[in-house]
């Protein structure tokens, strides 16, 4: 039968001009019919569907579970086993063996089959206290395949046999004496297996005990690099003392000064940048009262970041009837004051704590004329901003998506002159009648859509020269895409590249040390390598002695491990593999911790789901946060369901598991404000969330969301370009990677594939894949004065390690500005005529060049120089020329015999090493013939180095 399907399918698909020798891979909507439930309540579902050019089997999966492989021929097919728990919406997703892009979904939704006695989602509801300081408790919950009636028990004492139609019930009057906890367990009257407990906090009537207003403030670091945290905060109706823990740590007992504005000081603390400060304020009497919070971590170091705001995330909301919308805004922020402002079109917004983000303004109109923009700037920093530009809003249509997709190229072969044409080719829908098309930022023309595909001629193919590709439409610029094409060759050059870096290691010893070993390869490298890491050299191997072993390693569960392996000779030639924390079998370490949450109930209440991996731990762990502890559990019980929780849209809950016996090991995650959303929407509760950068400084979102009365299946545009179109049940989807250059701002929207009115518009801007600032560090610097080179001159060594740096330069400075500009490489360095300022100790500074929040500061003992000539070489005073094929050098001093020249591209390519003097004072390089560019030439003797440039201008 579904052979004579197939063949029908086929013969239909010839007669409406369909070659089966070229046709895709298809497979139809499948139909669901599913059976009467079991006793058990379990179900189960046939599945059949139409199919063409496929291979021999299909898988079935769905629900985070897969339900196996199928041949084609077995078709229709039975799933059994289902369980009807009136939760699961069932989907079903049929991908093709081979074809894993040939795929249908089925989706059958909800199924309820009865099942055994159920009490769940019990609430208990307090009325306000009487004159008596006494209350009333509302008890409710929900219930399946039950008797008539059940019994409760308060504190375990019976209390009354009740009908489930008298829900919710009226209990009390209860005694409201801030210390007794109640404990509510009802059990069905026949099925005595059926039960269910809700234990409730103790209740106070007027304002119980209570911490707000908390903040935290350091004190300037002293030599050690601690300080101390000042805690600042109101308290509402305390006993006379509290107590305070720092991680755990207990730091004294206090008396409580100013009820309405307490001030206390606690310390030392590390300020090492990395430790996060789990801060416990506790009555001491007043059980239950008390404040849970993460704060820091604090940087100690020598240099003070600057001002950061970043990452910015904006969402304009839907139209209300009123033609008018809000804006929400997030962002990561860097040494910031403790409060920030949007302003925009001439006026103050708001007025918000960093605390507070995600923030949301508004109402604004959405009139079609107001050009919007927002700007977002420290209270303190002004000059420490954002800046969103969002145009023009329409509050009365959603408009039409020109979509431009699917750019395809290819090049012809090379001609005389090492040139290529290049053949561009794409799809469009919904555009205007042309596009201008543009490669590495120069126009080559504007052409009629029609004329696709289109030829460009004279592409200079020299392996060196990396071509992007953009193309946008005449009339929607937004309407664009682009692509990185790379490098065309016409020759056998190409450049040096580690391709792979291989890294293992040993177990770890009775030391509780370990071993690593390195396995680099690559192409086009020269013999050796060196390897870097945690600020260390370790040394340099060739490539044939592969693998390469180092160590031993302390395996202390705190440093983050990471190895650079980089090319001898090709500096920019490099590879990194990053280890992280190791810790031996037996340390206790809690991995990173991950909290979801369900949706709303009618009560605007949800509940947590809160998950973590551990190694090394006792049996059991706390839960605590926002100055709740939510009780100690078994590891083996992970997930954790923790709640009812209240989605009041300002709670920015935490979670913060400690193990019990060991109180050091922890983990922590924040879950943020939640809020439920409107039932009116069609999408709500949108997420997405950035991946690590990779090398080529691109990442990918993971988007998810929450969606009702929609079709099967969703587009997604990035930039006004159609990036793809996925079915609901795929979600969480991930987008195609996206560039992090710090300026690129990406506008994302999710259309239904069938309503249009069905939209969510989201804004990343100018996301960044630099280098974290506190990883970039100048250490141990060493500034040692040598000898005198003139009145008050003398010469200067610099020698320091570095880690983390992304430039190969670096700047130094001394109290009056800029000194010179120097190569990594090179040192330790020596300063020649290093002006001393008249004090007794001299100062200088170190920079990454253009990083001014990677730096070092050292004081140092001068010397005095009232007179004499310099007693050494002075290299300062050269000249480079470039003339006809040769670099030539001059100075007014005899230049020194152990001279070494290099000169390199602006590539860092080094193009020569070799030289010949043409007198004590003057030397010549041999270039050849060279490309109109600049170009660098350092200069190096024992005791000095400096780098030169020059220009070929023809």
């Amino acid at each position: 039968m579904k052979k004579m399907r197939y063949f029908l399918l086929l013969l239909s698909g010839l007669t409406a001009g369909w070659t089966p020798s070229y046709a895709e891979c298809e497979l139809g909507s499948p139909t669901l019919s599913r059976t009467d439930c079991s006793t058990e309540g379990r179900f189960a579902v046939k599945i059949d569907f139409d199919f063409r050019d496929v291979s021999e089997c299909f898988t079935v999966t769905g629900n985070g579970k897969s339900y196996g492989t199928f041949p084609y021929a077995k078709l229709p097919i039975v799933i059994d086993g289902l369980e009807g728990d009136c939760l699961t919406k069932y989907e079903f997703v049929i991908r093709d063996c081979e074809k894993p892009d040939c795929k249908t979904i089925g989706l059958l939704g909800v199924v309820c089959c009865p099942q055994g006695c159920q009490l769940f989602d019990l609430v208990v509801e307090n009325t306000p206290c009487d004159t008596n300081d006494q209350y009333f408790t509302f008890l409710n919950f929900k219930h399946l395949n039950t008797s008539s009636c059940f019994t409760l028990k308060i504190n375990n004492q019976f209390f009354d046999t009740l009908n489930y139609k008298q829900l919710p019930v009226k209990l009390g009057p209860f005694t409201a004496d801030c210390h007794t906890e109640r404990v509510f367990s009802v059990r069905d009257c026949e099925k005595l297996d059926c039960d269910a407990t809700l234990s409730t906090p103790k209740v106070c009537c007027g304002d119980p005990c209570q911490f707000s207003n908390v903040r935290i403030e350091h004190s300037p670091c002293d030599s050690n690099g601690k300080f101390y945290a000042h805690l600042i905060f109101q308290v509402k109706n305390p006993s006379d003392s509290f107590w305070i823990k720092v991680n755990d740590l207990f730091l004294g007992k206090f008396r409580y000064g100013n009820a309405s504005s307490a001030a206390y000081r606690v310390g030392p603390l590390p300020g090492d940048c990395k430790t996060k400060f789990n801060i416990l304020l506790k009555d001491h009497k007043i059980t239950g009262c008390a404040f849970d919070t993460i704060w820091g971590p604090v940087c100690c170091d020598s240099t003070q970041l600057p001002c950061r705001l970043y990452d910015l995330v904006s969402e304009k909301t839907h139209c209300d009837s009123l033609g008018q919308f809000y804006m929400h805004f997030n962002f990561q922020h860097q040494s910031t004051s403790d409060c920030f402002r949007i302003l925009g079109n001439g006026k103050v917004y708001a007025e918000f704590k960093y605390s507070q983000l995600p923030v949301k303004i508004g109402p604004l109109k959405g009139d079609c004329q107001t050009p919007y923009e927002f700007a977002i700037e420290d209270c303190h920093f002004p000059d420490c901003r954002l800046i969103k530009e969002l145009g023009k809003v329409c509050c009365d249509s959603f408009p039409g998506l020109c979509n431009l997709s699917e750019l395809r190229y290819e090049t012809s072969d090379c001609n005389e002159h090492d040139q290529v044409s290049l053949f561009v080719n794409f799809n469009y829908s919904n555009t205007s009648e042309c596009f201008n098309l543009f490669l590495n930022g120069s126009s080559y023309g504007t052409f009629r859509y029609g004329q696709l595909p289109v030829r460009i001629d004279g592409v200079v193919a020299d392996c060196r020269t990396s071509y992007k590709l953009l193309i946008k439409d005449c009339e929607k610029p937004l309407c664009a895409l682009d692509k990185n094409l790379g490098v065309f060759c016409c020759d056998s050059l190409s450049e040096c590249a580690i391709r792979t870096l291989k890294v293992e290691r040993t177990p770890c010893d009775s030391n509780r040390t370990f071993y690593i070993y390195l396995l680099p390869s690559g192409d086009n490298t020269s013999e050796c390598f060196r390897v870097l890491g945690n600020g260390h050299d370790y040394g340099t191997f060739k490539y044939t002695n592969v693998p390469v072993k180092l160590g031993p390693f302390k395996a202390d569960c705190l440093t983050e491990y990471e190895w650079v392996v980089q090319d001898c000779e090709h500096p920019d030639c490099r590879k990194s593999h990053y280890t992280g924390k190791v810790c031996c079998e037996g340390d206790c370490r809690l991995g990173t911790m991950s909290v979801e949450r369900t949706e709303c109930n009618a009560l605007n209440q949800f509940y947590a789901f809160v998950k973590f991996t551990h190694a090394g731990a006792s049996d059991c762990f706390r839960l605590k946060g926002n100055g709740r502890d939510y009780g100690t559990f078994q590891y083996s019980a992970i997930p954790i369901k923790v709640g009812p929780l209240n989605a009041d849209c300002n709670t920015p809950y935490e979670f913060i598991a400690i193990d019990c016996h060991k109180a050091d090991c922890k983990t922590a995650a924040e879950l943020g404000r939640v809020c439920c959303d409107s039932a009116e929407l069609k999408f709500s509760a949108f997420k997405m969330e950035r991946s690590d950068c990779d090398h080529d400084s691109t990442f990918d979102l993971a988007i998810k969301f929450a969606y009702r009365q929609v079709s099967d299946s969703f587009l997604l545009f990035i930039n006004g370009r159609h990036r793809g179109t996925y079915a609901y049940g795929a979600l969480p989807v991930r987008t195609p990677r996206l560039k992090a250059d710090c300026k690129s701002i990406y506008t994302l929207q999710i259309v239904d594939q069938k309503d249009s009115a069905a939209y969510i518009v989201r804004h990343l801007e100018r996301p960044c894949c630099l280098i974290k600032a506190d990883s970039c560090q100048i250490r141990d610097v060493k500034a040692t004065p040598l000898y005198c080179t003139g009145p008050g001159k003398y010469a200067l060594k610099l020698n320091f390690r570095h880690l983390g740096t992304t430039n190969a330069h670096f700047d130094v400075y001394d109290r009056n500005g800029p000194v010179g500009y120097f190569s990594f490489a090179d040192l330790p360095i020596t300063l020649m005529d290093f002006k001393k300022t008249g004090r007794l100790y001299d100062y200088v500074k170190i920079c990454e060049n253009d990083n001014p929040s990677c730096c070092s500061v050292v004081e140092f003992l001068s010397i005095e120089c009232n007179g004499g000539a310099p007693t050494r070489n002075d290299l300062k005073s050269m000249v480079v020329n470039y003339r006809d094929r040769s670099v030539l050098l001059f100075s007014d001093k005899e230049l020194p015999a152990d001279l070494q020249i290099e000169v390199y591209n602006l590539e860092g390519r080094l193009l020569s090493k070799k030289f010949s003097r043409l007198s004590p004072y003057e030397l010549e390089i041999d270039m050849g013939p060279i490309s109109p560019d600049i170009y660098f030439v350092k200069v190096k003797s024992e005791e000095y180095s400096r780098i030169l440039k020059f220009f070929n201008l023809k």
